[in-house]
């Protein structure tokens, strides 16, 4: 009896040290089954910071119109909506269909769960020119719809839109859009 045990824990140890030597050989890659966009905003943001670019904004809500030009600019704020449109989330594995041609990507979902319906992108995977985002979230309360759009040249935010409803219970629905365009030195 006292061999069984022993036989079985020497087997046990084995199976052990080659399952953690395995792990600790191969490295964790983080494999992206749909596009990165939390990646892409992060370079942006790195090449933002490095440059001293100001961004002009054009604020229209239910039909009034501001515009404005910052010169200090917090550029994780300005680009937070994009990056949190991560569809790569481990909950969302296969969610998504991808309808792909040489110059064109888009990811939508006919599930209602996630908030982010669609991502287009033109251009290429690895150089966007133009990167779309449409969000829904909905409750009893309220209701909000966000398009978001991003332009890129060679690696370089041109500019950015956000459009959106929002849709409160006993109050007067919120019509808005930003549009603002990045000029570096």
């Amino acid at each position: 009896m006292k061999k069984k045990i022993l036989i079985v824990a020497h087997f046990f140890a084995i199976f052990l040290l080659t399952n953690c030597s395995d792990l600790q050989m191969k490295p964790q890659q983080a494999t992206h089954l749909y596009f990165d966009l939390p990646a892409l905003v992060k370079n942006q943001l790195a090449t933002l910071q490095q440059t001293s670019c100001k961004v002009k904004k054009k604020l229209v809500t239910n039909e009034q119109t501001q515009n404005f030009e910052a010169q200090a600019v917090d550029w994780q704020k300005e680009l937070a909506l994009f990056a949190e449109s991560d569809i790569n989330k481990p909950s969302l594995r296969g969610v998504y269909q991808c309808n792909e041609t040489p110059h064109f990507v888009e990811y939508t979902t006919l599930d209602p769960k996630p908030k982010v319906r669609s991502i287009k992108i033109m251009g290429t995977v690895n150089q966007p020119t133009t990167i779309e985002v449409w969000i829904v979230d909905n409750n009893l309360l309220y209701q909000t719809e966000k398009r978001l759009q991003m332009t890129i040249d060679q690696q370089k935010l041109l500019g950015y839109t956000i459009k959106g409803l929002q849709k409160v219970l006993f109050k007067v629905p919120l019509h808005y859009e930003m549009q603002a365009e990045v000029i570096c030195q």
